[in-house]
């Protein structure tokens, strides 16, 4: 949680198969389940003091965001999809919308922007290589990211509007992560 005295996480201690999401209270204990979860889940951002994003991986080339409120344990799809979607890596923007990574309807995994007050979606930066990794500023003003650009790494600072993508110099490499 934004005040560090709550930790979200999953567990598949109930089943030993479905990651559940389960609270961690600094002095307190473990609560939970708070979310009854099937498969593989894992807690990616915490985006308001009661509702947490989450990683449903239905294989490793299928994914879904869900959000789930930590009080209610209600689980909402965002993401919902037919076929095969990449869905993942959610950062929040603030308590209404994230960045996150996905190629939905088309080959390239690129950067989109979720509204979850209009429960839509739309592409914010889209690239002929895929986009693997990505981050917000603490002051929400920039977004470093990674794509994969024959095989190698190329780490770019934007503004979060993307109106000013800047290469950065680096060494040839990969980036396995990024974070400010």
């Amino acid at each position: 949680s934004s005040d560090g005295m709550v930790h979200a996480f999953t567990s598949n201690i109930r089943n030993g198969v479905d990651f559940d999401l389960y609270l961690y209270v600094h002095g307190k204990g473990v609560r939970g389940p708070v979310a009854v979860l099937e498969g593989m889940n894992s807690v990616s951002a915490w985006i308001s003091e009661r509702h947490v994003l989450v990683v449903h991986s239905n294989t490793n080339l299928d994914r879904d965001i869900y959000l789930v409120d930590v009080v209610s344990g209600e689980v909402r799809n965002l993401t919902k999809h037919e076929g095969e979607v990449d869905n993942r890596s959610p950062v929040p923007l603030d308590s209404s919308r994230f960045l996150f990574l996905t190629n939905a309807d088309q080959e390239f995994t690129n950067i989109a922007v979720y509204d979850l007050g209009g429960g839509v979606w739309k592409y914010v930066y889209r690239s002929p290589r895929d986009v693997e990794a990505l981050d917000v500023s603490p002051d929400g003003r920039y977004v470093a990211f990674v794509e994969n650009y024959e095989g190698f790494s190329r780490l770019y600072v934007s503004t979060v509007d993307f109106s000013e993508v800047v290469l950065v110099d680096a060494p040839q490499g990969v980036v396995a992560d990024v974070s400010w």
